[in-house]
């Protein structure tokens, strides 16, 4: 979290990626990404982020959380902070649209492999 004039802005330490390896041994990969980025002249009050799934270029098919996906921030900003989440990416919880229009709620058993990167 940091102060750009008279905003607060989020700034990412690390990446978060989703990958899934089909059957077919295509890897479709997302990033998981957090709106919006600023907060003019007050910092983040708590719930008012919320979390997505984007393909990176290349996938084709779509991922998204069947969890509520509102994020907050409980700690003093600017300064580094941890976004608490009520959402969980656990593959239980996540429903796939593939390219072909095939839906599916994912388990361990709909792919071969399904990994955080």
């Amino acid at each position: 979290m940091v102060k750009q004039g008279l905003s607060f802005g989020l700034q990412a330490t690390d990446a978060h990626i989703i990958g899934l390896t089909l059957p077919d041994g295509r890897t479709e990969i997302f990033d998981l990404v957090v709106t919006p980025q600023v907060s003019p002249l007050v910092p983040f009050p708590p719930s008012v982020l919320t979390a997505r799934l984007v393909p990176r270029p290349g996938t084709l098919g779509k991922l998204e959380s069947l969890e509520n996906n509102t994020l907050s921030i409980f700690a003093n900003q600017p300064g580094p902070v941890e976004l608490l989440e009520d959402v969980s990416l656990d593959a239980y919880m996540l429903r796939t649209t593939l390219i072909s229009g095939c839906v599916s709620k994912l388990t361990s058993g709909d792919f071969s492999k399904i990994s955080t990167l």
